[in-house]
């Protein structure tokens, strides 16, 4: 999620605040919907999240145990491993998006005209902000995972009471 100012994210996992030059992850889950044995996708976003680096990387450590483990299934959750093969479960796909801040240059809020800081605000009438306008790169094709349902709930759940506990659930 975007901070108020707009030259950062909070991760939506842990709450931290991340702005300068940096890396986040956004995962979009789309619902798989089985009808007579057969999937599809949904193409209606069921939930966006953006993750920190460091979010990211203690998941990268759950798929990666995951992964080494020898399980066989047609489709499997990636978190967890479990045969999703008749179950209800969520696609993840996720997209690195690499944000730099770092020498680009400042411009006015109102008409958008490259300005030096050094040379005030701008004359247009509503040039009294300046900002600076990040580089982004973004590799939307990143990474693409199978969340069990459970997983997806616990997911969720972790959103949702990030304020009141902080607690990383993908450790436990």
């Amino acid at each position: 999620m975007k901070n108020p100012n707009n030259d950062g994210i909070y991760c939506d996992y842990c709450g931290k605040m991340t702005n300068g030059d940096f890396t986040y992850y956004s995962f979009d889950f789309y619902k798989v919907i089985r009808v007579n044995n057969r999937s599809r996708i949904d193409e209606t976003v069921a939930l966006s999240a953006d993750l920190c680096e460091q979010c990211m990387e203690l998941f990268r450590g759950r798929l990666r145990q995951v992964a080494a483990s020898n399980c066989n299934f047609a489709v499997r959750c990636d978190v967890t491993g479990e045969d999703l093969s008749h179950s209800e479960y969520y696609i993840c796909k996720v997209a690195c998006v690499v944000v730099n801040m770092t020498n680009q240059p400042y411009e006015c809020a109102g008409c958008h005209a490259k300005r030096n800081p050094e040379d005030g605000p701008c004359p247009c009438f509503d040039g009294t902000k300046l900002v600076r306008i990040a580089t982004v790169d973004v590799d939307d094709k990143y990474v693409e995972l199978n969340f069990s349902l459970n997983i997806y709930n616990r997911f969720v759940d972790q959103l949702n009471r990030i304020h009141d506990i902080g607690e990383i659930e993908w450790t436990k």
